[in-house]
């Protein structure tokens, strides 16, 4: 199965049970089924980049983005925004 995706620069990638996540450039995450199917896209914010994240329930992600000092939560299914929380490394 192959899914081409233009004009993306793609450098997250993480699996929550059938789901694939990858990030929306530089501005939050896109959700696609085990089929790669697009499910939804999730704006965060202008400029993040995500180096890591951590899985804390079923739909639940924490992103860890260390360039501009966020930790931000996300909902995958509630298609929540998020909130991000500044801190001084």
């Amino acid at each position: 199965m192959e899914k081409k995706i233009n004009g993306n620069d793609i450098y997250y990638l993480q699996v929550i049970g059938d789901r694939i996540i990858i990030n929306d450039n530089y501005e939050g995450i896109i959700i696609f089924d085990y089929k790669i199917n697009l499910l939804r896209r999730i704006k965060i914010y202008e400029g993040i980049c995500i180096y890591s994240s951590f899985i804390i329930g079923e739909n639940e992600l924490i992103l860890f983005c260390p360039e501009d000092n966020n930790v931000v939560y996300v909902d995958i299914e509630k298609k929540l925004g998020s909130f991000h929380l500044r801190a001084k490394f």
